[in-house]
C-alpha cells in the first residue's frame, strides 16, 4: 500500500498537511499545533486561532501592523528555494501577514549560504522566518540581526556549539522523525538489500536530519551504498539518482528527502527501466508528490505543512512587541 504519511494533528484539503511534527525535544507530547516549545506566552496560553488577542493591549503594547513605538511592522521570509512547498508555505505568510496588517517581504537565496547572509545583512524589519541554508553559515549574521532587535523565527534546529538558544524563536517540525517515517514506510516493501540517499544543500539542518532519520530507521536491514547531496535541484537529483543506479544495478531504494528532488529520482528510474524494482520515498506531500503516491510512483511522502509556520512568525512577533514571554 502507498502512503502519504499525515503525522501529528492533520488536516486534509486538496492535499494532506502536518500542522506539527514533534521534536526530538518533544517527542511522545501531545503533537497539536498549539503545542510547539515556541509558541506559548509567559502564562501558558496561547493565542486564538484567529490570532487576535483575548483581551485588549496592555497600555504601550503594539497594534496590529505596528510596533510599540508606532512604526510599521515588516516580517521578511528567507527560503531556501523555490519549490511546491515553498509556494504554498509563502503564499500563507502573505495571507498571515495581511491578517495581522504587517508588511510582507520574501527573500530566495537559492541554496547559496553566502546570499542568504547578505539577504539577512540588508534586511531592515521588525522579524524575520528563516529557513537557514547552512546553519553555521548564517549564525554570526543571525546574532547580529538579533542584537539590533530583529524578532527571528527559525523553522530549523541550530546545534548547541552555534549557541543559539538565546537568539532565535525556534518554530519547528521534526526532521529526523520525518526521515525516519520514511525509512519505516519503506521496510514494509523491502527489508533488505542497497539504498540510495538523495541530501539537500550540504550542511543543511533539515538535510541532514532528515537523512540521519532514515540511516537509523534501516540501520540493520538497508544498506547504504551511495550518499549525494543535490541542492533540492530535481535535474542534480535525477543525475544522482543515474549515477547510484549505474553503479548499484541491484540498488532496491533511493531516499530523496524532499518531492521536488523525488521527480528528477523517478525519471531516473523510469530511464534506467527499473520502475516497481527500485522504490523511491520522499518528504513534504506537495501536490506532486501525492500525485506520484496516488499513480503507485513511488512508496510515501510524509507531508509537512506550511500554514502553521507562516501564521508563527506574525504571533511571535506580535508576542514580543507585546512585552510577553515568549518560550525559545
Amino acid at each position: 500500500m502507498r502512503e502519504v504519511i499525515a503525522y501529528g494533528n492533520a488536516t486534509v484539503d486538496n492535499l494532506v498537511h502536518i500542522d506539527h511534527l514533534p521534536t526530538k525535544k518533544d517527542e511522545g507530547a501531545q503533537a497539536d499545533a498549539e503545542t510547539t516549545k515556541q509558541t506559548e506566552d509567559g502564562s501558558g496560553q496561547t493565542a486564538p486561532a484567529d490570532g487576535t488577542a483575548e483581551d485588549k493591549p496592555a497600555e504601550g503594547a503594539a497594534t496590529d501592523g505596528q510596533t510599540a513605538a508606532g512604526g510599521e511592522v515588516k516580517i521578511a521570509f528567507l527560503v531556501l528555494e523555490a519549490n511546491d512547498w515553498t509556494q504554498k508555505y509563502l503564499e500563507d505568510a502573505k495571507a498571515a501577514c495581511q491578517e495581522y496588517g504587517y508588511e510582507y517581504l520574501e527573500f530566495n537565496c537559492k541554496g547559496d549560504p553566502q546570499t542568504q547572509v547578505d539577504q539577512i545583512q540588508t534586511c531592515i524589519v521588525t522579524g524575520i522566518q528563516i529557513q537557514a541554508s547552512q546553519n553555521a553559515s548564517v549564525a554570526p549574521a543571525l546574532k547580529k540581526a538579533a542584537d539590533q532587535g530583529i524578532i527571528i523565527t527559525s523553522l530549523f534546529n541550530m546545534e548547541p556549539e552555534l549557541q543559539m538558544d538565546d537568539v532565535l524563536y525556534y518554530v519547528v517540525y521534526g526532521q529526523y522523525d520525518a526521515g525516519r517515517l520514511v525509512g519505516e514506510e519503506i521496510l514494509k516493501h523491502a527489508d533488505s538489500g542497497k539504498a540510495g540517499i538523495i541530501g539537500g544543500t550540504p550542511g543543511a539542518d533539515n538535510s541532514m536530519q532528515r537523512k540521519q532519520g532514515f540511516k537509523d530507521a534501516v540501520d540493520g536491514k538497508l544498506e547504504i551504498v551511495a550518499e549525494i547531496d543535490a541542492s533540492w535541484d530535481r535535474a542534480k537529483a535525477q543525475t544522482a539518482a543515474e549515477d547510484m543506479i549505474t553503479a548499484n544495478p541491484d540498488l532496491k531504494v533511493i531516499f530523496p528527502i524532499d518531492d521536488g528532488m523525488a521527480v528528477g529520482v523517478l525519471e531516473a528510474v523510469k530511464a534506467a527501466g527499473k520502475e516497481g524494482e527500485i522504490l523511491i520515498g520522499s518528504i513534504n506531500g506537495d501536490p506532486v508528490g501525492v500525485e506520484m503516491v496516488e499513480g503507485d510512483e513511488i512508496v510515501c511522502t510524509v507531508a509537512v505543512g506550511t500554514k502553521w509556520y507562516a501564521d508563527k512568525a506574525c504571533e511571535v512577533v506580535k508576542q514580543v512587541l507585546n512585552g510577553e514571554t515568549v518560550e525559545r
